[in-house]
């Protein structure tokens, strides 16, 4: 992680999100998948099932019926042998149904299944022998009373013993479907469950690791950059900074570097020449001394200025000497000064390049903030989502009402009906029953989408905490680029001072070539002194004013280069062990 980027590390968070996201996305879609295959089931072969039975006990309700309103009516025989002979194909029709709906896999495992279907399927066969055999008598043809009478109530006993076993399939087919419809809603909210609570520790968790991890991967670098410079503003130039990563605080401690190097050597140059310069003008005004006293001695001496006029050449020429030593060293002085000047316009060009480093480092942390804001609308979307989720629970808990609305008044108007309407309660009183735990499966679905909408609120909260700490970045590292802003001027102040050193300079080179005049006049003076003392003595005193003012020259020299060597004294360019 150190080799990359801020950008690229806050990439690497959101992306984990997402796929964490993805993850739970798949997971739910799967467990909703399953859920609607086994609804798939519920509308297929059981609801099949249900109806097939219903269909069937009142085909055989009708059959007994039928077969007693022929017996009763012998006149209306034919009528009602028509609808006998509906009801008997519309009996089979029912079983056949039944037998295809139970042998789904999903329905297999009902309990006696294999029992039921072979014990009622002879007894419908048995039920249908007794009617067969009624009505295979020739027309007008009729049984004894007391025969009819036994024949209807088999008839009967066959058709409540039937309904029985329909009665009794419907419920184990109801229970069998809710075991097993509850076994797998409750595997899945289970596992939903432990995934809605381990997903937002999870997402807390890496929330907060994550912005612990990109706000000290920005604010101790700042920290440290600030502290660095600190140090160099107040004069410590051996500072330097160092990060073992590859990101853009890496390249701004470069950039850092590489400013003070330059500075430091400029200002072991300013050292170097400042010194020079106060020797300098240390050997001028040495000079100056003695010639002032040489021309003294001169003006005392002047009734025996023959007999010393080879000395006081000599003099003149040693003089001569030193003005020109003296103009070579200002010489050198503006040359270095000029070099001074153009190290401080390369300290001042890396100084803006170092500006402009912190200027781009602010835009890459306004890009982190904007990277910032798109999570936080990912969640926001999330949050949407999981309201969208919400509403639509609610509807399914509306439609459980309707429908359990809606089954109560078919329950009373199968009640109104009387005994041809008791089937049709049996089936009402199931549909109620599965509206009212449709509500309470919505209703588990509702708390646990509020659940979700709570961690996700948390969520948002903990990435505009992140946001926050950001903006704290940007306004730190805007308050380096003043500190950089400040180093530039000081920087333009010493390349003022430079400029007029060098200016000086210039000046005391030109008051050398005019003193080496001077002194080679004095010379051809010299040379004819005898003649000429009137002449001699008017050249000493001119000489004598002159040397005053080299002297007076030499000292402010002198002053300029103490200031400048105090001026550049208060920065640091090694360390204390290395000094």
């Amino acid at each position: 992680m150190k080799m990359l980027s801020i950008s690229k590390k806050i990439l690497a968070g959101v992306l984990f999100l997402l796929v964490l996201f993805l993850v739970v996305s798949g997971m739910a879609g799967f467990y909703m998948l399953q859920l609607r295959e086994m609804v798939d089931y519920l509308k297929g072969n059981y609801t099949s099932a249900m109806l097939n039975s219903q269909e069937l006990m009142a085909n055989l309700h009708l059959v007994a019926n039928s077969t007693a309103e022929i017996i009763r009516n012998p006149q209306s025989r034919e009528e009602h042998i028509s609808y006998y002979n509906s009801a008997k194909d519309g009996a089979f029709k029912s079983f056949d149904g039944i037998d295809a709906s139970l042998k789904d896999s999903f329905l297999v495992g009902v309990p006696n299944i294999i029992a039921f279907k072979q014990t009622t399927e002879s007894n419908i066969f048995e039920l249908f022998e007794l009617t067969d055999e009624y009505l295979e008598l020739p027309a007008g043809s009729r049984l004894s009373q007391a025969s009819e009478t036994e024949l209807l109530a088999a008839i009967r006993d066959k058709e409540i013993e039937l309904t029985a076993k329909c009665r009794s399939l419907c419920e184990a087919l109801s229970n069998y479907t809710r075991s097993i419809t509850q076994r797998s809603t409750d595997s899945m909210f289970m596992i939903m469950g432990y995934v809605a609570k381990l997903v937002p520790v999870v997402i807390l968790i890496f929330g907060i690791g994550f912005t612990l991890f990109i706000s000290n991967g920005i604010s101790r670098p700042l920290e440290r950059i600030v502290d660095s410079m600190s140090e160099a503003e107040k004069g410590h130039l051996h500072t330097r900074l160092k990060f073992e990563s590859a990101d853009e605080f890496q390249r701004v401690a470069e950039s850092f570097n590489r400013m003070l190097e330059g500075i430091c050597q400029m200002i072991s140059k300013v050292l170097e020449t400042s010194d020079d310069l106060a020797t300098s003008s240390q050997q001028l005004s040495s000079a100056s001394v003695e010639s002032a006293a040489t021309l003294l001695d001169i003006s005392k001496n002047v009734n025996g200025i023959n007999t010393s006029s080879v000395e006081i050449s000599n003099n003149l020429e040693k003089t001569t000497d030193s003005v020109e030593s003296f103009s070579e060293s200002a010489q050198k002085v503006a040359q270095l000064a000029e070099t001074a000047v153009k190290a401080v316009s390369i300290t001042t060009q890396a100084a803006d390049k170092g500006g402009k480093t912190v200027k781009k480092s602010v835009e890459m942390v306004g890009k982190i903030k904007e990277s910032v804001d798109i999570a936080t609308q990912v969640i926001l979307d999330l949050n949407s989502a999981s309201l969208q989720i919400s509403e639509i629970v609610n509807t399914i808990t509306a439609i459980a009402s309707q429908t359990n609305l809606l089954a109560l008044n078919a329950a009373i108007e199968a009640a109104r009906a009387g005994e041809q309407g008791k089937g049709f309660t049996v089936v009402a009183g199931e549909v109620r029953k599965l509206a009212e735990e449709s509500a309470e499966a919505a209703e588990a679905i509702g708390t646990r989408i509020e659940n979700i909408l709570t961690k996700t609120q948390n969520a948002v909260d903990s990435m505009t905490l992140g946001r926050g700490r950001v903006d704290d970045g940007i306004r730190i590292i805007r308050e380096v680029s003043i500190s950089l802003d400040n180093i530039i001027r000081n920087v333009d102040d010493v390349n003022k001072k430079i400029s007029e050193i060098s200016s000086i300079s210039s000046e005391q080179s030109e008051n050398s070539l005019v003193m080496t005049r001077t002194i080679e006049d004095i010379t051809s003076l010299t040379k004819v002194t005898t003649e000429q003392l009137g002449i001699v003595a008017t050249s000493v005193e001119q000489q004598t004013t002159t040397v005053s003012q080299v002297s007076s020259s030499t000292e402010d020299l002198a002053t300029l280069a103490d200031e400048l060597h105090l001026l550049v004294s208060r920065f640091t360019i090694k360390n204390s062990d290395n000094q």
